[in-house]
């Protein structure tokens, strides 16, 4: 990009062009900082300022998953969380009616969006590879006698795929309760379902 023209500075760890042993520091100053320092200040916006804040997500992107998982009115403050290359640039575009809330009439992105879930359904697509024994033997040799042979045939499956199936059904089950408690866990079913429910409570609110 034409503004990208920074530069790394040398801080330690070098002198007269050599490495010394220790800790190289390397710093590389941001300098479009200074277009954002008022937009993304760590301490309150300066007397008589105002920030316009960001209310219109992006599909394909982090913003409105995001901005509702971390409870931001402004989408500002999840912008660069992630980017659409997560969501393979796939865009499902957001609606709204006073009924049904906030929905959408695709998922061509699989439920995820900048490595968020967005209340889609989470779409995995799985593949196997080829079975490691064939029934008809490829060419080897032989590590004593150096001779060529066929390898070995050992038992192998005629189609693994049917159990690979259940398998992989069975790790998506545990990965996704294993999120589901990471976000709504406690020391019963009735603390995981009050957690739960208030949180579906507070989606109602947007």
């Amino acid at each position: 990009m034409k503004i990208e023209r920074d530069q790394v500075h040398i801080l330690s760890g070098i002198r007269w062009g050599s490495t010394l042993g220790g800790p190289i520091t390397l710093q590389v100053p941001n300098r479009d900082w200074e277009n954002w320092k008022a937009t993304m200040s760590v301490g309150p916006p300066e007397p008589g300022t105002t920030q316009k804040p960001v209310t219109r997500p992006r599909p394909g992107h982090a913003d409105f998953a995001g901005a509702m998982k971390y409870g931001h009115r402004d989408i500002r403050n999840v912008l660069e969380r992630s980017s659409a290359r997560e969501t393979k640039g796939v865009h499902d575009e957001i609606l709204f009616d006073a009924e049904s809330g906030f929905r959408r009439l695709t998922n061509n992105a699989g439920g995820l969006e900048g490595g968020v879930t967005n209340g889609q359904p989470v779409v995995a697509r799985a593949v196997m590879k080829p079975l490691s024994t064939l029934r008809s033997p490829l060419k080897s040799v032989d590590l004593a006698t150096k001779e060529a042979v066929e390898a070995v045939v050992e038992r192998s499956d005629v189609c693994a795929v049917p159990a690979a199936g259940i398998v992989g059904e069975a790790m998506m089950a545990i990965v996704l309760a294993g999120a589901f408690l990471e976000k709504f866990g406690g020391d019963s079913l009735e603390e995981i379902r009050r957690n739960y429910d208030t949180y579906l409570a507070s989606l109602k609110t947007w």
